[in-house]
C-alpha cells in the first residue's frame, strides 16, 4: 500500500512563487497611459513572490498526508508530554534524602 502524502500546489503549480498582484495592477495602469507622463511609480515589491498555498515549497499536502501530520503531531505532544513528566520524576529523584 502506498499513500501520496504530497501533491503539486495547484496555485502555483509547483513552482513555489506566484506573480505579485500588484504588478499586474502596475502594468494594466502603465498600459494604459502610454505616452502620457507621469507613468505611474513601480510597486516596491518584488514581481513575484512566495505562494501562499503552499508557502513557498511548491507542495501542498493531500487528504492522507494532512492525516499523518496530524498524527505525528499528536504522537510528538505526547512524547513530549512523557518527556516532562519523566524529568519531574528523575527531578524529584535525585533530591529524595
Amino acid at each position: 500500500m502506498s499513500l501520496l502524502l504530497e501533491i503539486k500546489c495547484p496555485k502555483c503549480q509547483g513552482v513555489g512563487m506566484v506573480y505579485n498582484s500588484l504588478w499586474a495592477e502596475w502594468y494594466r495602469r502603465r498600459d494604459a497611459l502610454l505616452g502620457t507622463e507621469p507613468q505611474p511609480p513601480e510597486p516596491q515589491e518584488p514581481e513575484e513572490i512566495p505562494c501562499i498555498e503552499c508557502e513557498g515549497t511548491g507542495k501542498v499536502l493531500t487528504e492522507d498526508g494532512h492525516t499523518v501530520a496530524a498524527l505525528f503531531w499528536r504522537l510528538k505532544e505526547e512524547a513530549d508530554r512523557t518527556r516532562e513528566v519523566r524529568e519531574r520524576f528523575l527531578h524529584k529523584a535525585r533530591h529524595m534524602p
